[in-house]
């Protein structure tokens, strides 16, 4: 949100129209003082007011950013209670807050408190539309007509989302100082179709509404078509198609008819006028079919209507027509080559392609199915709306403007044209509508690559030189091509097809020896194989990438394989000696580089990933502090990976015993991937099971089950029975019912969770340790030692065989095994066994406090059982002192831990006041 515009009119672009809300209630303003909290925020400044509330810069403290917040005027109207109003004002702000477009200012969180519904959005650096108008609108219609374009695109976006805005203008419009254009204030949207707040009531701007408007009736998306067209309209002639500045005034005007149009206006072509007459259209049946209709209209190639002649008894003046003619057939032929991309991108994105993948979406009967496609519809609107301008640009540059050379040109346009290929295969396989497309979609159609990187021309000048000989330039387009074809089944979960692909591609490589070809192929078949669990085979893939890579001096590719070797070595196959020289390569590399974000944030992701695995908390606190802000500058909030570093910093969170933040950061990812994938996307599930762990250690375990429950629901019918996801929510489930003492419920759950797990895949795997896992800690709860004790020997035998002696989970189930012996009356033996697990903690770093605390409290009892007193007493003190200072851990684990060292205290030979 940007700060609105406050000088005085000069002309009608300079006039302010004011936005009004006419009938329902009215409720005083309290302009709000700075450093007054709203929710999380801090007020900075006031910007602004309007009719449907103030709008303040503010302070995001937990993100460290500055934000705008506005807060929504909640005007009771008849019939109404406060409250009602205030739940119907977030429940629209919360559908505005699934509009992620672009062009459409990005709404971080919505709320309420005492004070009213706030929302909290990005805070847009730049100028109005007006001012952007007063100062740069008289450089012909071509530039006028760009902003908006970009600012019709956000509407459009919005209309998709089932959302009008009603007061589109230029002081609701912000053109960035990056260059983006937003659409702001959407304090006045409904629902399409919707009438006005109250029965007679008309919200507003009077002299742009459209008729239907002004007397308060249903608003659709033509509303806005109107608007807009109207804004446009003065915009380009200086005055507004009907005079007026009430509501009176302007329909006593739309009465006459649609004003005749100025001598300005013949500088606009004939179809540029006719669109924007027809948008401007009082029946809104006479309007365009869509926004995007309108769009398609405004954007249309430019014709000619008939040969200039010139007609002159001199020949000089004859002669300077004639190169004027040519001059001006020569600019136009340019604009048309120019124009080559917007064909070819109608050809593969089309409304025949939004309803091919709309209908394949509806038919796979996935929950999450209408979701995914409103998502991917998305993505690729806006992908595609920012390559044909990428592209448009690279050539104007050279063919007209003459900026850049054409070896800058070619490699532009090598860089967008191998981008459009991916679009293109994820249209075709998005179609196709199967059950693993379907699931993987959203995430795949934000893994299409940079456009930014193709106008980065010291990126592209640094990268090996294209091939300049005609056939071998042949053979690297068709390479290159089936590489994004290979990507594409990759990201859609076709991963077989995806490594067939890849290795034809280097197969026809050994012979053709091109440049750039063999590293990105290699690293493309090392990230398959990490997917499919191949670790080993993988860390030699991008082995062989990285050193491909500096062989042809490309830094880039070197630091992406170096840093998806991180991944492997570090998470996957716990080799951190060899993950930590790596990723020194890899940080060396990338500094040398340059500010490429998203290398570098997946880079320290990844690292600080296998750093919270071997309890190195306080190495990879900072790393993910600097991640977090290179994925979003990079990928964007929405990308797929921005909400995976999220996740770690979760789980780094929640280990070092910060579970308030660790609650936070999970529900943010719940958030992002709700917008993204929908409430029934499976991984919901998964954030779910990692919002239950949290909840869990704060002793709120009725909420944590029923995070859990909700999990197994959504995995169940997203996936199959014995899926990871279903899996860990039944884990899930055991472990919450058994902190609620319901061990029989526990039991059953973990009985079902070892059934399923066998049936997972032949021998003994991961799952199966943590089916055995549960039923010991069901044992233990139950007091039955000897059961406990058989079934945490047989999760230690299958965790370390499958996860590596090294694991946490090792120590986890050595607790359980101590307490089980311990509760079989085999005291020395549960020594031994726990202070060997202490000692493993220690040596692998393993410093969570609530863990380890529990790991300590059992040690100490089982001292206390073998008769070494003192001993006992000092390892639970040792324990309290560890949870007494986490001010938001679970209250019971503190109180456990209090009353048992208190009995002993008690005793003979204690400290009984401290008892």
């Amino acid at each position: 949100m940007a700060r609105q515009e406050s000088e005085k009119p000069t002309d009608s672009l300079g006039d302010n129209a004011a936005t009004v809300t006419v009938g329902g209630g009215a409720q005083r303003e309290v302009m709000l003082g700075r450093g007054f909290a709203i929710g999380r925020y801090l007020v900075v400044d006031h910007l602004g007011s309007g009719g449907m509330g103030a709008v303040y810069t503010a302070y995001d403290p937990e993100l460290d950013r500055r934000i705008a917040l506005k807060l929504l005027k909640a005007n009771v109207r008849d019939g109404e209670t406060g409250s009602d109003r205030k739940e119907q004002l977030l429940r629209e702000a919360q559908s505005l807050a699934k509009l992620a477009h672009p062009n459409v200012v990005a709404i971080h969180d919505v709320g309420t408190t005492d004070a009213g519904v706030f929302i909290a959005m990005e805070l847009v650096l730049g100028r109005t539309l007006r001012a952007w108008l007063r100062e740069e609108g008289k450089l012909g219609w071509r530039r006028l007509l760009e902003p908006f374009l970009a600012a019709g695109t956000g509407l459009s976006a919005a209309h998709r989302a089932g959302i009008v805005h009603r007061d589109f203008k230029p002081d609701n419009v912000v053109v960035g100082d990056d260059g983006r254009v937003r659409v702001v204030d959407f304090g006045l949207a409904v629902g399409h179709g919707t009438a006005n707040d109250d029965a007679g009531s008309v919200c507003g701007t009077p002299p742009y509404m459209a008729p239907e408007q002004l007397v308060g009736g249903a608003v659709d998306s033509r509303s806005d078509q109107y608007t807009f067209c109207a804004v446009l309209y003065e915009a380009l002639y200086g005055e507004r198609p009907f005079a007026g500045r009430t509501i009176e005034e302007v329909q006593s005007s739309m009465e006459l008819g649609l004003r005749a149009e100025p001598a300005s206006a013949q500088r606009v072509p004939l179809r540029l006028r006719k669109a924007i007459r027809r948008g401007l259209s009082l029946d809104p049946a006479a309007r365009h079919d869509s926004m995007d209709a309108l769009l398609v209209a405004l954007r249309g190639n430019e014709r000619r209507t008939g040969p200039v002649l010139v007609w002159t008894a001199c020949v000089t003046l004859l002669i300077a027509g004639a190169s004027l003619i040519f001059y001006e057939r020569g600019r136009q032929a340019t604009s048309e080559l120019c124009g080559g991309g917007d064909q070819q991108a109608a050809a593969v994105w089309n409304e025949a392609a939004h309803q091919r993948i709309h209908a394949a979406f509806t038919q796979s009967g996935k929950p999450f199915a209408d979701d995914a496609f409103q998502s991917v519809a998305r993505t690729l609107d806006d992908y595609v709306a920012r390559w044909r301008t990428t592209r448009r640009d690279a050539c104007e540059a050279t063919r007209l403007r003459g900026e850049q050379s054409e070896e800058l040109l070619d490699l532009r346009m090598a860089c967008l044209d191998a981008a459009f290929v991916q679009v293109r295969d994820e249209v075709d396989i998005f179609a196709s509508g199967r059950a693993s497309v379907v699931e993987r979609a959203p995430a795949a159609a934000h893994q299409l690559p940079s456009l930014a990187a193709c106008s980065d021309t010291a990126r592209l000048r640094g990268e090996p030189a294209l091939p300049k000989v005609k056939e071998a330039r042949a053979t690297f387009e068709k390479l290159s091509s089936d590489l994004a074809h290979a990507r594409t089944l990759s990201y859609t979960g076709d991963f077989h097809g995806a490594v067939e692909k890849t290795e034809e591609i280097l197969n026809a490589q050994s012979t053709a020896k091109l440049p750039r070809i063999t590293a990105a192929a290699l690293i493309l078949r090392g990230r398959i194989r990490t997917n499919l669990g191949m670790a080993t085979e993988a860390e030699a893939d991008l082995w062989d990438a990285s050193l491909n890579a500096l062989r042809e001096r490309d830094d880039e590719r070197a630091v992406e394989a170096w840093g998806l070797l991180v991944f492997v070595q570090g998470s996957l196959l716990a080799h951190y000696t060899d993950a930590d020289r790596t990723a020194k390569l890899a940080s060396a590399a990338s500094e040398r580089l340059g500010a490429v974000d998203a290398l570098r944030g997946a880079l320290l992701r990844n690292q600080a990933a296998y750093l919270v695995d071997a309890g190195r908390y306080d190495e990879a606190a900072p790393l993910l502090d600097e991640a977090l802000p290179r994925m979003e500058r990079g990928l964007g909030v929405e990308h797929p990976n921005y909400a995976a570093t999220v996740e770690t910093l979760a789980i780094l969170q929640h280990a070092r015993g910060k579970n308030v933040a660790a609650l936070r950061s999970h529900e943010r990812v719940y958030a992002l991937r709700e917008r993204v994938g929908g409430p029934n996307h499976p991984l919901i599930a998964v954030t779910l099971f990692n919002l239950a762990l949290v909840k869990s250690s704060l002793g709120r375990h009725v909420e944590a089950l029923a995070d859990c429950t909700r999990a197994l629901q959504i995995a169940t019918a997203t996936a199959a029975p014995d899926s990871p996801a279903a899996l860990n929510a039944l884990e899930c489930i055991s472990g919450q019912q058994r902190e609620l003492d319901d061990v029989v419920a526990a039991r059953a759950v973990d009985e079902d969770l070892l059934r399923r797990a066998g049936g997972a895949q032949h021998g003994e795997t991961s799952e199966a340790g943590y089916a055995y896992q549960g039923l010991a800690a069901d044992a233990v709860y139950a007091g039955d030692g000897k059961t406990a004790v058989g079934h945490a020997q047989k999760a230690i035998a299958i965790f370390r065989a499958t996860l590596g002696a090294d694991h946490p989970s090792v120590v986890e189930t050595q607790e359980l095994l101590g307490r089980g012996q311990c509760l079989s009356g085999r005291a020395n033996d549960a020594v031994a066994t726990l202070t060997f697990a202490i000692s493993e903690r220690e040596r692998l770093h393993l410093d969570e406090p609530a863990a380890s605390a529990s790991l300590l409290r059992a040690s100490g009892d089982a001292l206390l059982r073998s008769g070494d007193i003192a001993r006992g007493r000092a390892t639970l003190e040792r324990a309290l002192a560890l949870l007494e200072p986490v001010s938001d851990g679970d209250p019971l684990n503190l109180a456990d831990t209090r009353a048992l060292l208190g009995r002993e205290l008690a005793l003979p030979g204690g400290d009984l006041p401290r008892a």
